[in-house]
């Protein structure tokens, strides 16, 4: 997420704690999917965690393109409720197998309020 440092404070002004799978252990990362209301993430591995939630939790899965992912079927077998917000490629690796994305961050709180109620 190029803007990912804009974005933060959005997520904290709607409640939201910020994990960083990595940083985690297999146990923390069950927990945190298991315990959660709503997902904010951008596509990645980390999805396969949402194995872990209960029907009913929101995610709110950001991409770039115009697509839904994967994650959208996955989500439908789980009953979790499945939302999307499209990023644009801002892509400043020049690795076309890579991309940044970068989020408006009025789309991003809309998305928001709109997943919290």
């Amino acid at each position: 997420m190029v803007n990912e440092r804009e974005l933060v404070p959005v997520l904290e002004r709607h409640g939201f704690r910020i994990a960083v799978l990595e940083d985690m252990t297999v146990e923390e990362q069950i927990s945190t999917f298991k315990f959660a209301d709503v997902i904010v993430s951008p596509h990645g591995a980390g999805h396969g965690n949402l194995v872990y939630c209960d029907p009913g939790t929101r995610l709110l899965e950001i991409f770039c393109g115009l697509n839904k992912t994967q994650c959208f079927g996955l989500c439908t077998r789980l009953k979790i409720d499945y939302r999307f917000l499209s990023g644009i490629n801002g892509n400043r690796l020049k690795n076309k197998n890579k991309k940044d994305i970068m989020v408006d961050p009025v789309d991003f709180e809309r998305q928001l309020e709109l997943i919290c109620g």
